[in-house]
């Protein structure tokens, strides 16, 4: 299912890609074989980025909830014994 969804996901970015190269350079619609070998170049490059941005998807979600279990367990503490700023206290009074 990862494999179709993928696919589909390239052949999209191959038509947008594929029809702002045709609008730049015209002439490559004029050689039909030419046509079809940039479009499934462009599908073939479209699906291995789609499928490198997923794993690193996948990779940035994993570091992110250990990120979010460490930060639950031990949360961050604040030292009660650091000055406090003077613009600090003078917002606080205003509000």
């Amino acid at each position: 299912m990862l494999q179709v969804i993928i696919s589909i996901i390239g052949l999209i970015i191959a038509v947008f890609v594929f029809a702002l190269i045709a609008d730049k350079f015209p002439s490559i619609t004029n050689c039909i074989p030419l046509a079809i070998f940039i479009f499934v170049l462009l599908w073939g490059a479209s699906i291995c980025i789609s499928y490198i941005a997923w794993w690193i998807g996948i990779i940035v979600a994993i570091v992110a909830l250990i990120v979010y279990i460490i930060k639950k367990k031990k949360p961050l503490q604040m030292d009660n014994n650091e000055p406090i700023d003077n613009n600090q206290e003078d917002n606080n009074e205003s509000k």
